[in-house]
């Protein structure tokens, strides 16, 4: 049997024992990878250190849709653009907003997304900093044994900042023009809220996020069977004038057609690799087409096992988001607190998985998660370490390592081919070991939280 024992190294020192070893193993494969020759990391994080983008992933197709709404008022964005040019524009009409609003009054393509990825930018510095205050804010308010010293504070920020600035999809999606880093600093922001108490502030963010990505929109249901009231105002205080301002503009056909353009890309998908999601696997397995190489016009062909496969795991994820409740609202109201924010996290994290198009980069949004899913982890080891514990920390540390890092085997041609094509899904598969880590340590199997009461 595993014998239970007491751990006498302290829980803050673990956490960045830890936490700092599975970042530093990413960085240190970054480096073998580049004294063999493979320079494609070295040259991403450069290109993004030194601001010298020429990628324009999200800011084209939002700008041709603009246009096509300044130009063609009467025929529809989703019509011209999605459906007659193949412009993958995947995004809700009010997305456009800011963009049409630059081109009525005649800025240059240049100087607008010049703008974009300068925003892009400052939310990729204020993720480092939501995920260092996510820290700090749980040790303090949750586990003061971790006693918060200069050198832990120092020590942190260096893990998240390094972090950060290593983790491929948050990188990537900056390198190639994403607004998906806008939105990662939106769900960072609102995961640090909900920690801080001001679930007001963190419902809006949540709901700006989702003006943007839909699939977060899921979060008010969620509020509403956990009875999470101020959550729910603030979402509702951001959706009803956004959904007034987005007919009042764009009208009802528009969202229609909206609806219409998910659907075509439900049904389809994507086969290249950085589609990280159920569909995309079966994509890859099932469907006769290149996966190391996208496709700007097409989506997938359509297969009927991929289609009904997508939508199973899709309503599958979605439902154990919703209903999965183990351990979240049990013990004192700090208790309570951090094991409602683990179940946010199960949630965001499982909006983006059951997606049947989950790139890469939208995985970006799990910075802060995995920090908090790491002391969490750290503190349940430090308390009691069993089987139960040391299970936790080694999923939490695989699942960085998968989702932390980019392979560049799988854009081989010897692993493009079923079933070797199977690992071209390994941040899908890091993921998943994420998502079962947040079950255990939400399960009255692990210690949650144990706070120090005052005597």
């Amino acid at each position: 049997m595993f014998q239970r024992s007491n751990i006498s190294v302290s829980p803050a020192v673990l956490f960045i024992l830890v936490m700092g070893g599975i970042v530093a193993l990413g960085i240190a494969k970054d480096v073998i990878d580049y004294a063999l020759g493979d320079t494609y990391i070295a040259t991403l994080t450069s290109t993004v250190l030194k601001f010298d983008l020429i990628y324009f992933d999200s800011w084209w197709p939002m700008t041709e849709a603009a246009v096509a709404k300044l130009q063609f008022p009467d025929k529809g964005i989703y019509e011209s653009v999605f459906f007659e040019r193949n412009i993958k524009f995947q995004y809700p009409p009010i997305s456009i907003l800011p963009f049409w609003v630059v081109y009525k009054f005649d800025m240059s393509w240049e100087r607008a997304t010049e703008i974009a990825n300068f925003v892009s930018y400052l939310s990729l510095v204020g993720i480092v900093v939501c995920s260092y205050q996510t820290i700090i804010v749980i040790v303090k308010k949750y586990y003061q044994e971790f006693r918060v010293s200069n050198v832990f504070r120092v020590a942190s920020f260096l893990i998240v900042l390094i972090g950060t600035y290593s983790f491929y999809p948050v990188m990537w999606g900056q390198f190639i023009g994403q607004v998906q880093v806008i939105i990662d600093l939106l769900i960072s922001m609102a995961f640090l809220s909900w920690l801080m108490g001001r679930k007001y502030f963190s419902g809006m963010m949540i709901a700006l996020a989702a003006l943007i990505k839909p699939q977060f929109a899921l979060l008010l249901l969620w509020a509403a069977l956990r009875k999470e009231k101020q959550f729910s105002i603030g979402l509702l205080l951001v959706f009803i004038p956004a959904g007034i301002i987005s007919l009042a503009i764009f009208g009802f056909q528009e969202h229609l057609d909206y609806l219409r353009a998910l659907s075509h890309m439900g049904q389809h998908g994507e086969v290249y690799w950085p589609n990280q999601s159920v569909n995309g696997l079966l994509n890859r397995l099932f469907v006769d087409a290149t996966s190391l190489m996208w496709t700007l016009e097409t989506f997938a062909p359509y297969d009927r096992v991929v289609h009904v496969g997508t939508l199973v795991s899709t309503v599958l994820f979605i439902l154990v988001g919703l209903f999965y409740r183990r351990g979240t609202y049990v013990g004192s109201e700090r208790e309570q607190t951090m094991g409602s924010a683990l179940d946010l996290a199960t949630m965001l994290l499982v909006c983006t998985i059951a997606s049947p198009v989950a790139w890469v980069h939208h995985y970006g949004i799990l910075m802060p998660v995995i920090a908090a899913a790491f002391l969490v982890a750290v503190h349940s080891f430090s308390k009691e370490a069993r089987l139960s514990t040391y299970l936790n920390l080694l999923l939490l540390c695989i699942s960085y390592f998968l989702l932390a890092n980019y392979f560049s085997f799988i854009e081989t041609e010897a692993f493009s081919k079923p079933p070797l094509n199977l690992l071209q899904s390994l941040h899908f598969y890091g993921a998943l070991i994420l998502l079962i880590a947040l079950f255990l340590l939400r399960s009255r199997d692990v210690s949650l939280v144990k706070v120090n009461k005052p005597a």
